[in-house]
């Protein structure tokens, strides 16, 4: 294999630490990680560019990008956020310099606006569609030998004025992810010096069908099997080097889900934690599941082998909500699940959603109970909502049936969603109401005091007995709003100044009720 570099290439995040909020999310992109150690072991120099991560300025970019005279410049556009961050990236770079080089994209948002994104941004050259390792690794070949690009999978591009669709490239089979190289860590130094987190993606892809999810939206729009995992063999030699070589101690793995389908899914989960242990890792580590992944032997295994924390993918607590967005799973899978994470002291982060666009009062209750009994309830999940993402199968079934934004809004968390109205207008109403009205004890005195000044013997039932009774609060406003008809902006504004009074009464009582989980059934 020719090992001469002969191509210069920059993978650049366009995301600036400034304007970022997540401090303790500085994660390494593993995307790039992947395409660049790719790239590399077929002789391309290739050099990975985080701002976020390396806390560089818009003019930090620029001097590296004009300094490294790179011929081709690849940008992950993942939202809106990012596109607008390689604008400006752009716009700063000499224009006769920007002549003689190929502008590459690519990331959900590039695959998901791709019919526009050229005409928004001329100085695009092309766009990778789906899985980027090979398809770059022939665009360099083809670009340095000055060749057609018609034969490239997986690559849409511009030539003479027109744009050039070509053939979609299959996914990679769980073999050719083994034959991968390992991706290159350029950055973890600055993870580790951060305590950010260090990542392994032990699959790819997603088996689940939920019409919310872009990550659904996004496999279901190329070739090949959905999720593909590595072999556990492959996965563990990995988590060994970083070990040998960084001393990590913690690894979270960044999989839509973990698990995996089926039998063959829970068998490749309790070999790689088996050769955790028999390798004396060490390790600790969090992984991303469904609720009807959960079964008690795997997660038995993978507790012995360092698992802490699961993010489990709950949703709602309405079976309604969950057979209206194909989650695919039951509220009884979902409590099974709950309760083995439990009993194994295995901690349990959950995806919740308190409001969707369908819901009625009587599901919302419903949801909020569950919510209160099952889950950790926060002031902030009391006012979480379904985002309705663009391309989405939500998308498409909803838009006939809710008022939905025409453009696009931008969250930092949840990226590129459409604002809509609640079908129901009494949910319009009471989520507006909490909206405004929860922020009066946000934070709460009371449950500050608790987690200050409580004795750790009577901590979490005093924090339970804080929940209970913030959850009768919402409840029984709820209830009032059944029989309400007046849903004018003055009605409103009533009742936003009424339920502030009674929060902030009762967060200022010192006195806790005795009440218990009991009282909710």
């Amino acid at each position: 294999m020719d090992q001469t570099v002969r191509y210069k290439v920059a993978l650049v995040v366009p995301l600036f630490y400034e304007t970022q909020e997540f401090d303790d999310m500085i994660v390494e992109y593993l995307g790039f990680g992947y395409i660049a150690s790719y790239l590399r072991k077929h002789g391309i120099m290739v050099e990975i560019i985080d701002p976020f991560v390396e806390s560089l300025r818009l003019e930090d970019v620029v001097i590296k990008l004009i300094d490294g005279c790179y011929d081709l410049l690849g940008f992950t556009l993942m939202t809106s956020d990012h596109f607008n961050g390689m604008k400006n990236i752009l716009n700063q770079l000499p224009v006769n310099m920007l002549d003689h080089i190929h502008i590459l994209v690519g990331g959900y948002y590039a695959t998901f606006q791709r019919g526009k994104l050229f005409k928004e941004e001329a100085r695009i050259n092309s766009l990778v569609v789906g899985e980027g390792e090979i398809t770059i690794s022939e665009l360099v070949s083809k670009l340095e030998r000055k060749q057609e690009l018609k034969d490239i999978k997986g690559l849409i591009y511009k030539e003479s004025g027109k744009i050039i669709t070509n053939e979609k490239r299959p996914f990679m089979s769980a073999e050719e992810l083994d034959r991968l190289p390992f991706p290159a860590r350029d950055h973890i130094d600055i993870i580790i010096k951060k305590k950010g987190r260090i990542q392994v993606n032990s699959s790819r892809g997603c088996f689940g069908q939920c019409s919310f999810c872009a990550v659904h939206s996004f496999y279901a729009d190329q070739k090949g099997k959905k999720w593909r995992g590595r072999s556990p063999e492959n996965v563990v030699k990995e988590i060994e080097d970083l070990v040998t070589t960084y001393n990590i101690k913690y690894i979270h793995f960044s999989d839509e889900e973990f698990i995996g389908p089926g039998r063959w899914g829970r068998e490749r989960a309790k070999q790689i934690a088996r050769l955790l242990l028999e390798r004396n890792l060490n390790i600790r580590f969090s992984l991303y599941c469904r609720a009807d992944s959960v079964d008690e032997e795997t997660f038995q295994a993978l507790k012995k082998a360092g698992l802490n924390s699961v993010f489990l993918g709950v949703e709602f607590g309405v079976q309604s909500s969950l057979d209206f967005y194909r989650k695919g799973i039951t509220i009884p899978q979902i409590k099974n699940a709950i309760t083995i994470l439990d009993r194994l002291k295995i901690r349990i982060n959950v995806g919740y959603m308190m409001f969707e666009p369908m819901i009625n009062l009587e599901s919302f209750r419903e949801n909020l109970y569950f919510c209160v009994k099952y889950t950790k309830f926060t002031l902030k999940r009391a006012i979480s909502r379904m985002a309705i993402y663009p391309n989405s199968d939500a998308y498409v079934k909803l838009l006939p049936k809710i008022k939905m934004d025409e453009q696009l809004s931008f969250d930092n968390m949840y990226g590129d969603y459409y604002n809509y109205q609640f079908v129901d207008r009494r949910v319009d109403f009471l989520y507006k109401l909490l909206n405004k009205s929860l922020i009066v004890i946000s934070p709460s005195k009371k449950y500050l005091k608790i987690k200050r000044e409580t004795m750790p013997e009577d901590k979490d039932n005093l924090l339970a007995n804080w929940t209970y009774e913030l959850y009768r609060l919402i409840d029984s406003l709820a209830v009032r709003l059944l029989a309400e008809t007046d849903f004018s902006n003055e009605s409103l504004t009533v009742y936003i100044q009424a339920f502030k009074e009674e929060l902030l009464a009762w967060d200022s009582d010192e006195k806790v009720s005795c009440l218990n989980k009991e009282h909710l059934n």
